[in-house]
């Protein structure tokens, strides 16, 4: 597999399905969150797909590492638009570096 487009959350499990016999959701499940062997990750065309973790960065560099600053600023722009704070990119500095902090 080199990768399986996941737009929709249901969608990676169908596409598996329709190919693996014996599949169950169980499995992906398994690969996904406890092995993770798979990633869901943003990729071409700003679009989800799942992918082997040793493929990842392959996706990254052709197609992630372009979106960021465009996803930035319109996450910052949400965040105004939303009222949460008048500078969303600080915002969003602030809060990323607090979730990576409980992450750690």
């Amino acid at each position: 597999m080199v990768a399986l487009h996941s737009s929709d959350p249901a969608t990676v499990f169908l596409s598996v399905q329709a190919r693996v016999p014996g599949f169950t959701s169980t499995d992906l499940e398994q690969v996904l969150y406890e092995d993770r062997s798979l990633v869901r990750m943003l990729g071409m065309r700003r679009t989800m797909w799942v992918v082997p973790r040793d493929f990842a960065s392959v996706l990254d560099s052709s197609s992630t590492a372009a979106l960021v600053a465009p996803q930035l600023k319109r996450t910052a722009w949400m965040v105004e638009s939303g009222g949460i704070t008048s500078n969303g990119a600080a915002w969003y500095e602030k809060t990323a570096t607090k979730v990576l902090e409980a992450l750690d």
